[in-house]
C-alpha cells in the first residue's frame, strides 16, 4: 500500500512540475498599432481603397500589394509588415496585433489598442518571454487630441497610453515598451506629393498650407508627451525618416503616394516596401 501511495505521489509531481528547459510564455516581440503596422493590401480595406484597386488608378498589381495572414484577432494585414521585417532582422518570434483604424483612446472601427492588448494577454503572446513591445497609434485619435488641446478632453489620450503601458508591464514585466511615432509623410516644408509615376523624381508637389505637416507634428507631440508620462522610450520616427518623405526620390522614399505608380507598396499613403524595412531597422 505504501508503495502504491509513493508511486501515486511521484506521478502527481510529474503532472504538475514544469518541464526542464521549458520556455516562458509569450512572443519575443509584440506589436500593437493601426494600419501603419498592419499594412493591409488594397483589397482588404475600406471602399475607397477598394475603388482604387478596381479602377486601376494605382498600379498595385505591378507594385506588390499582397495580403498576408490576418492578425490573431482577424484584422487584415499585408504580406510585408514592420513586425515581420523586425523578426527577420533580429531573428526573434513576433506577434503582430496591429489593426487598421485602431485608436489609442476610445472605441475603434475595428480593434483598438486596448482590445489588441487584451487579445495578446488572452492568447499568451504577451508574457514573460516578451522582451520588446512596440505601440504605434494616435493618427486616428487626432480629433480627440485636438479637442484635448482646447481643454474639452484634456488628459484622455495620455491616460489611455499610460494605462496601455501599465497593462503591458503587468503581463510582460521584463519587456521594454516603446512608443513609436509615424514616418514622415510631408516634406520639411509641409509639401506632399500624392501622385507618383515612374521615374526617380517624377510627381508633383501640393502644399495644403502645411495641414499634413501640422497633423503629423500634433500627433507626434502627443505621443512624445504620453510616452514621457508613462515612463517609456519614444521613437521620433518622423525625424528619423524625413529624407524619405512622400516627395523624396524613389530610391529613398518610405511612404507611398495616394496615386502610386512608382514604388512598391501595399497601400496608398502608407509605407513603401522599402519603408517597411527602414522602419524595422530604425526601431
Amino acid at each position: 500500500m505504501a508503495v502504491v501511495a509513493s508511486v501515486a505521489f511521484v506521478a502527481t509531481l510529474g503532472a504538475v512540475a514544469p518541464v526542464a528547459g521549458a520556455q516562458p510564455a509569450g512572443a519575443q516581440a509584440v506589436f500593437f498599432g493601426d494600419s501603419f503596422l498592419a499594412n493591409p493590401a488594397y483589397r482588404d480595406v475600406a471602399s475607397l481603397r477598394g475603388h482604387f484597386e478596381r479602377s486601376g488608378l494605382s498600379s498595385h498589381s505591378r507594385l506588390g500589394s499582397q495580403p498576408g495572414a490576418p492578425s490573431p484577432q482577424g484584422c487584415p494585414q499585408g504580406d510585408q509588415t514592420v513586425a515581420k521585417a523586425y523578426g527577420e532582422i533580429h531573428r526573434v518570434s513576433v506577434a503582430n496585433y496591429a489593426c487598421s483604424a485602431a485608436k489609442m483612446a476610445g472605441p475603434s472601427a475595428r480593434r483598438s489598442v486596448g482590445d489588441q492588448i487584451s487579445g495578446a494577454i488572452a492568447r499568451g503572446d504577451l508574457g514573460p518571454a516578451t522582451g520588446k513591445v512596440f505601440i504605434q497609434a494616435g493618427a486616428n485619435d487626432l480629433p480627440d487630441i485636438l479637442a484635448g488641446q482646447m481643454g474639452s478632453s484634456a488628459g484622455v489620450f495620455n491616460s489611455a497610453v499610460v494605462n496601455h503601458v501599465r497593462r503591458v508591464r503587468e503581463a510582460a514585466p521584463g519587456a521594454e515598451v516603446v512608443i513609436v511615432g509615424y514616418p514622415a509623410i510631408a516634406a520639411e516644408n509641409g509639401a506632399v506629393c500624392p501622385v507618383r509615376v515612374q521615374g526617380e523624381r517624377a510627381g508633383f508637389n501640393l502644399d495644403f498650407a502645411g495641414a499634413v505637416r501640422a497633423g503629423e507634428d500634433t500627433v507626434g507631440a502627443a505621443l512624445s508627451q504620453a510616452a514621457a508620462q508613462a515612463g517609456v522610450r519614444y521613437v521620433n520616427l518622423r525625424a528619423a525618416t524625413l529624407p524619405g518623405n512622400m516627395c523624396a526620390p524613389d530610391s529613398v522614399r518610405n511612404v507611398a503616394g495616394v496615386l502610386e505608380h512608382s514604388a512598391g507598396h501595399n497601400l496608398y499613403n502608407h509605407l513603401t516596401h522599402r519603408g517597411v524595412w527602414q522602419v524595422a531597422r530604425i526601431i
